[in-house]
């Protein structure tokens, strides 16, 4: 009986560490894994992903609101051959 209590709390130790570990990365999103505070990978594809309990910190940013600030403007042509500059978008 004591070795039965034994395997379940150490079965479930090992799910609760795997549950601390996994995380998922959506398609609207990136994923920023910084590990004591220095960046070590960013997560751009959806999907199930894991990481160092207690040491890995996750940053999450939206991916659909992305802006462009360049420093000079860009020439583009409209779909009615006029050149258009752009500064940021």
């Amino acid at each position: 009986m004591k070795n039965l209590k034994n395997i379940l709390m150490v079965g479930l130790l090992v799910l609760v560490l795997l549950s601390l570990s996994a995380f998922t990365v959506n398609q609207t999103q990136y994923v920023l894994v910084q590990r004591l505070g220095e960046i070590v990978s960013v997560k751009k594809d959806p999907g199930l992903y894991f990481k160092v309990p207690f040491v890995d910190n996750l940053k999450y940013f939206d991916n659909r609101i992305l802006t462009l600030d360049w420093e000079q403007p860009a020439k583009f042509i409209t779909s009615e051959n006029k050149y258009m500059m752009v500064d940021s978008f």
